[in-house]
């Protein structure tokens, strides 16, 4: 599946809902290690000239913190935890979609 693929799938499984945060991750350590892979630079206006609202992630509030907090080798809470579960097609799409933004503009 090429990314262009994915992106549109998991855009799709977010509008439908009702998916389990295990239908994108095998484990807590995968969310984490997910989180941890999100370019963070994709969301900011200096560096992509899109604003937040056009990023097409939803919930970018939590995923941001959460993110920089595991990259500094915090983990999360249980109540962090339990709203990155909530919120993991949304972390899963940040991921692809970050990491596509910034491999082609090289």
């Amino acid at each position: 599946m090429n990314i262009n693929e994915e992106i549109t799938r998991l855009e799709r499984m977010s509008i439908m809902g009702g998916n389990k945060w295990t239908d994108f991750f095998k484990s807590e350590d995968e969310l984490i290690e997910s989180l941890k892979n999100i370019n963070l630079d994709f969301f900011d206006f200096k560096i992509t000239n899109t604003p937040l609202i056009y990023c097409g992630v939803k919930g970018f509030g939590y995923i941001i913190p959460f993110s920089e907090q595991v990259k500094k080798g915090e983990g999360l809470t249980k109540k962090q935890m339990t709203q990155a579960k909530r919120l993991a097609c949304q972390i899963k799409l940040a991921e692809v979609k970050s990491n596509d933004y910034f491999k082609n503009r090289i």
